[in-house]
């Protein structure tokens, strides 16, 4: 069963910081969070819905401002999917900064 504490409407989404071998182990100013939960998609003036174009279990890069919501003592996030600056690919992610860490004696 996925995460259900929060149902994001629209283009919305719902996100937590990243706790990821890649956040840790990067030196990055822009947080990385993890998409929990993903809205249907706006509805468009046809009356259709546009596709989503992020996915429950994505890695990204978001562009305040957005909504922190704090439930059970966890804080989570809500943005409109047009915040997402980038999906990033944890494994390359990892893989290019690792040997770069190294380098600098990290």
């Amino acid at each position: 069963m996925g995460f259900t504490l929060i149902q994001p409407v629209h283009e919305m989404i719902v996100v937590e910081k990243a706790r990821s071998a890649l956040e840790l182990e990067s030196e990055a100013e822009l947080p990385y969070y993890r998409v929990l939960a993903v809205g249907p998609g706006k509805v468009l003036d046809n009356g259709r819905r546009a596709k989503m174009s992020v996915r429950v279990g994505d890695l990204v890069l978001l562009m305040p401002p957005g909504a922190i919501v704090k439930l059970k003592g966890t804080e989570y996030g809500l943005f409109p999917e047009s915040n997402v600056l980038a999906v990033l690919d944890e494994q390359e992610m990892s893989a290019r900064i690792k040997p770069a860490l190294s380098l600098a004696g990290g």
